[in-house]
């Protein structure tokens, strides 16, 4: 497991249409990271125990074949990707690899009732009255990395992504508009023609419900707004920026990655 909560979420995906199609099991090995899919979202697996991962990591490991994957290169759906007994460390970061249970995911990943109810009574009142638009802005890390393949550092979407998707949503001032942030500060500048919006940046799982519930979206270049609004339970009209971080240049990265059902925005 790499990443945090977007990038896990693709590769639980990735090991979970796996194991369908080969119809065996997996574990998944979070030795790195913090399993925040675990921690937020309901069981998937029964093998998603602390008991099994330590069998697995302790004995199996090193005694399988690795097959490692990164997003730059092109997706690989060949043999070396449909074999049991691996030890498959990557991202998976494309529809490609999970379209055999694409229809499924909302049945799949189902966030805790705890976090639900947080999320309730928190925010409830915010999608009353109103139409939600709600538009993510990934900025804190995302301003000092990068690197020479995708033409230098900083992957903070410019403004122009952000007006151009606006122009695409003509009735866009009929909505509540709610800015969803890892950078509340930075964000409260953004947009300043729309007087009356709201900027959010709260814990995770808040901000990833907030995404979830809202009507139209416009998403950034993040695995965290890509999940948020492949999950969301409206079937929201998603607009995503072309190219996604290889927007300086103009190849997509990770390959792939751009669901077919968003709506590309050029800027």
């Amino acid at each position: 497991m790499n990443g945090r909560l977007g990038n896990q979420l693709f590769q639980y995906a990735f090991a979970v249409a796996l194991s369908k199609k080969l119809n065996t099991s997996y574990v998944i090995d979070d030795r790195l990271v913090v399993d925040s899919v675990k921690k937020y979202f309901e069981r998937i697996n029964i093998t998603d125990n602390q008991y099994l991962r330590r069998i697995v990591k302790r004995y199996y490991r090193d005694r399988m074949p690795i097959v490692e994957q990164t997003g730059f290169e092109e997706v690989d759906i060949s043999k070396n990707l449909v074999n049991n007994n691996v030890y498959y460390s990557g991202y998976f970061q494309s529809e490609k690899y999970i379209d055999s249970i694409k229809s499924s995911l909302k049945d799949i990943f189902k966030i805790k009732h705890i976090y639900e109810q947080q999320f309730v009574d928190k925010y409830a009142s915010l999608f009353k009255n109103k139409k939600v638009l709600a538009i993510h802005y990934r900025i804190g890390d995302y301003a000092v990395w990068g690197g020479e393949l995708l033409g230098g550092s900083n992957m903070v979407l410019p403004d122009s992504y952000y007006e151009n998707a606006l122009k695409l949503i003509p009735d866009y001032e009929n909505y509540k508009v709610v800015l969803v942030t890892d950078d509340a500060k930075s964000a409260q500048a953004k947009l300043p023609f729309i007087k009356d919006k709201l900027v959010v940046s709260d814990q995770e799982i808040l901000d990833f419900q907030v995404l979830m519930n809202a009507d139209k979206l416009i998403i950034s270049n993040s695995t965290f707004a890509w999940w948020a609004a492949s999950l969301n339970k409206k079937n929201a009209e998603v607009f995503a920026p072309e190219f996604w971080i290889g927007f300086k240049v103009k190849k997509e990265y990770p390959v792939g990655i751009i669901s077919s059902s968003f709506v590309k925005v050029a800027f």
